[in-house]
């Protein structure tokens, strides 16, 4: 027997999908590269080899298709839980509902084998779509399923009469003797409630309504529960900002309360209506809605629930939802008064009044005033000083019958102030001493105070400022203390009574000075050492001094960090001469103060301590080099030496900046006689630097005679 009806919820939203897709069976869906099909002993695919796999649960599970086939695919799983059989079924009736379209036994044998039917079955399911009559309602056959399982009876009833003739599938007919079943249950039912009703036991009446309700949606079970529904609540509706808080009292009915909520606007445009839009359900009486559309008018409906059925709906007054204006803040400029608030609410046209008796109370009470196209705040020129006025700033939206929704507002009110005059700037330069002295012109209202900035961070001129940010009250001249290397800018400002602005600023750049500066006797020559800073490629060196003979000696010199490098920095300086010699960096600067700091060192005349590197001839049989220590003079007590070695041709500058060679001690143990040292320069990478240097209690009263570089260099 051929199958009259699928029997599968979402049958037509199925055929749909098939209808779009060009297919005409479900098949073509799920297996659309299937050579050939078996559909009469259920539905099998050709597997791997001469198999066959069965179109079952496990098959659906793994198929996978365009996500518009899911709910199909899920509701085929779901009819397979019951029937095994289900899919078939449902292409069964497909197949021949295509098949008996076509008129004589060879179209429809030809049909079938188009639709890749086996050849084995081809027969008997052509001879059978031939020999059956098609169905005289497919519609109500193929909506069935879907309408019984919706709950809805009364459309199950008067399509499984339309389907009486079509009986003989047996599935078809169990499913409508069930329904016929559950017609004379509610029927049953019916009665038992109108009774109950008539003799006036209402909650009798209620349970079985709501048995009815909760069993089929249609039917008179939903008049029943109107009729003894919860009255309304009195709803009160306040808007706080960005939500609207509904409130009312619980409503006492007996049974399960809650309340459905739902919004509807107020300000529609005319000759259209507008629909109401469900919020939720809550089981207290209070809600917020925290997404009310900006800038409109609404109403709110709310309805108490007995068992999911709502009685009369509740209607609150018309709530205006204008996001309020953040705070509004005034401040004195020049010849009037400025306002400020933070981002407006979106979508929102901000409207400022001004008035001088009294604040106004709503836009246009009073005199306009026009809003920057930023629409963050005004410049309200042209008032006389010492006047007083009342502001008002709101934030108005358009609604879509063209009206406006205003905000509550936000007032202020102020004094016109008479502006301080700026500082003018007369003179500015860095002195020895480590300050920048700068001469000014005193304002004639107003007192200049002073302040260092970071770069880039001092206010613009004219700028009004917090009267705690700007610093010292300062006279002319005045000089001001130095800040670390880098640029700052020296900020000035005029403050007069409550009002500060701001005035010039000069830009000083305090050059990166020399570290580590060093100066010591190298044979005839004094040998200068220090740390270059990072960003200097030139230095100057003064020094002055008198010899030994009371002569003044002076000299000036400008060395780049690549000669530097490469000779290192030795001034004619005698060796009994004193000295002090002094080295700054020489910089390229847009500041307008450009300061150099200096570093010094003093240098006297010493005991001097001679050393020389001695190295081995080619043909000599001890490889190690001999250090030759020398002393002029005799030291207050034992002078020690450290021999270093620093990779490559830089010279070390310090006792940490090599590996050590040699430590003496004492260097000088006899002043009459040299001190001859072996040591081992074999191990050293090339090239190495050498250097000595003295240290211990004594190492202050003499000096250090180094030899030439190129015999301090192991190449």
């Amino acid at each position: 027997m051929l199958p009259r009806f699928p029997n599968l919820v979402g049958f037509e939203d199925l055929d749909a999908l098939l209808a779009e897709h060009a297919h005409v069976h479900l098949l073509d869906l799920l297996a659309p590269d299937a050579p050939t099909l078996r559909v009469l002993d259920g539905v099998w695919v050709p597997g791997n080899g001469l198999s066959w796999k069965p179109v079952d649960a496990a098959f659906l599970r793994a198929w996978h298709g365009p996500s518009t086939a899911a709910p199909a695919v899920t509701a085929l799983c779901a009819a397979l839980e019951h029937d095994r059989l289900a899919v078939r079924r449902v292409v069964l009736y497909q197949l021949v509902r295509d098949l008996q379209r076509h008129r004589g036994r060879a179209v429809v044998t030809a049909r079938a084998a188009h639709l890749r039917i086996h050849p084995d079955e081809i027969p008997y399911i052509a001879a059978a779509a031939v020999a059956s009559a098609p169905g005289a309602d497919r519609e109500a056959a193929e909506s069935l399923a879907s309408v019984w399982q919706a709950g809805s009876l009364a459309r199950a009833r008067e399509l499984a009469e339309r389907l009486t003739e079509q009986r003989v599938d047996h599935v078809l007919d169990r499913v409508c003797r069930d329904i016929e079943r559950a017609g004379r249950v509610r029927d049953r039912l019916t009665n038992i409630a109108t009774r109950a009703e008539a003799a006036g036991d209402t909650d009798s009446a209620i349970t079985v309504w709501t048995r009815l309700w909760k069993r089929w949606a249609d039917g008179p079970a939903y008049d029943g529960l109107t009729r003894h529904a919860p009255p309304g609540p009195a709803v009160r509706a306040r808007f706080g900002g960005d939500r609207v808080t509904l409130d009312w009292q619980h409503v006492e009915a007996g049974g399960h309360i809650d309340y459905a909520v739902a919004r509807l606007a107020d300000d529609h445009p005319p000759g259209q209506e507008a629909a109401a839009e469900p919020l939720g359900t809550v089981s207290v009486p209070r809600f917020e809605d925290t997404t009310p559309p900006p800038g409109r008018r609404i109403r709110y409906l709310v309805a108490a629930r007995r068992d999911e059925v709502a009685g009369a709906w509740a209607t609150t007054a018309t709530v205006s939802t204008a996001p309020e204006l953040p705070d509004l803040y005034l401040e004195p400029i020049r010849g009037g008064i400025g306002g400020r608030w933070a981002e407006p609410p979106a979508g929102a046209e901000i409207r400022v009044t001004r008035r001088a008796d009294h604040p106004p109370t709503s836009p246009g009470d009073g005199t306009d005033v026009p809003v920057r196209a930023d629409k963050r705040g005004f410049a309200d020129t042209g008032l006389p000083e010492d006047s007083a006025w009342h502001y008002l700033a709101v934030a108005a939206y358009r609604c879509p019958d063209g009206t406006f929704a205003y905000s509550t507002g936000r007032s202020a009110n102020t004094v016109v102030r008479a502006w301080p005059d700026p500082v003018e700037l007369l003179d500015a330069h860095a002195d020895e001493a480590g300050t920048v002295r700068v001469t000014w012109t005193e304002p004639a209202r107003g007192h200049v105070h002073a302040r260092w900035y970071d770069d880039g961070a001092a206010p613009e001129p004219g700028r009004p400022l917090p009267s705690g940010t700007v610093g010292d009250p300062v006279e002319p001249p005045h000089d001001f203390g130095l800040h670390p290397h880098g640029i700052r800018t020296l900020g000035f400002a005029t403050r007069r009574g409550p009002l500060t602005v701001a005035g010039p600023g000069l830009r000083v750049e305090v050059a990166e000075p020399v570290e580590q500066l060093r100066a010591e006797h190298v044979a005839e020559v004094v040998r200068v050492l220090w740390t270059w800073p990072a960003t200097t490629q030139r230095v100057e060196i003064d020094w002055h001094g008198h010899t030994q003979d009371g002569l003044p000696i002076t000299g000036r010199r400008v060395v780049a960090r690549a000669e530097y490098r490469v000779r290192g920095v030795d001034l004619p300086i005698a060796a009994a001469s004193t000295c002090r010699i002094t080295v700054r960096p020489i910089v390229t600067s847009d500041a307008d103060v450009l300061v150099r700091p200096a570093r010094a060192v003093p240098l006297g005349a010493r005991r001097t301590v001679r050393y020389r590197i001695r190295k081995p001839n080619l043909f000599a049989r001890d490889r190690r080099a001999t250090v030759v220590i020398t002393i002029d003079g005799r030291p207050e007590g034992p002078v020690g030496l450290t021999l270093l070695a620093r990779p490559g041709r830089e010279m070390p500058l310090t006792v940490e900046q090599g590996r050590v060679l040699l430590r003496l001690p004492d260097a000088c143990p006899d002043p009459d006689r040299p001190l001859d040292i072996r040591v081992d320069l074999r191990d050293l990478p090339r090239p190495s630097h050498l250097r000595a240097f003295l240290d211990g209690p004594n190492a202050a009263s003499c000096r250090l005679e180094h030899p030439s570089t190129e015999t301090l260099l192991v190449t």
